[in-house]
């Protein structure tokens, strides 16, 4: 005769193997966790769709930093646009006076000094620009080190997801979010 704590360790196991074997069935043919988090990755190839998986919840958490440091990227290249359109600029007018300063005419090389000076002018203009936005260029370079990590970490967690699959698009996408078509039509 079974004793009473036997018999409730028997429903205990029991009941723990039950909510474990409907835990299982749960989850896809190929023991893909339940998506939890709602976020999901969508592979295509050629337009086609070849891969929908969900996401565990270490790449949701790796995809949202990387997400965060790609804002921040956005945020300080927002000023520099400005600086770099003008340093360019700057750039090419110096390339400009240079071609002008320097006249090669009947196989002797002449300088217009005007020219040269001129063509100092805007160099100091440059140098002094780069300068004043040193520490902007600085805290992008350094922004765009993490960013690369945290792309890299997302990458390092997601291709095991993806596995060896040849894909031409992947997106990732927030709870509820549908897939973008970003194939082209041709008309």
């Amino acid at each position: 005769m079974l004793k009473p704590v036997n018999i409730i360790a028997i429903i205990s196991i029991t009941a723990a193997f039950t909510s474990f074997a409907q835990m299982r069935a749960q989850t896809h043919e190929d023991h893909t966790p339940i998506n939890i988090n709602g976020y999901r990755v969508v592979v295509s190839q050629h337009c086609q769709q070849v891969l929908e998986a969900p996401l565990s919840a270490e790449q949701v958490d790796s995809y949202l930093i990387m997400k965060q440091q790609s804002e921040k990227m956005n945020t300080l290249e927002r000023p520099i646009q400005k600086i770099s359109a003008k340093m360019s600029e700057l750039g090419n007018q110096i390339e400009a006076l240079t071609q002008q300063a320097y006249v090669v005419t009947d196989g002797k090389l002449s300088m217009d000094k005007t020219l040269l000076a001129q063509q100092q002018t805007v160099s100091a203009e440059l140098q002094q620009l780069a300068d004043a936005n040193k520490d902007k260029f600085t805290a992008l370079e350094a922004q765009g080190k993490q960013l690369s990590s945290a792309a890299e970490r997302f990458e390092a967690l997601i291709t095991p997801t993806i596995g060896d699959i040849e894909y031409s698009h992947v997106q990732v996408l927030a709870p509820g979010e549908q897939p973008e078509n970003t194939c082209l039509t041709r008309n």
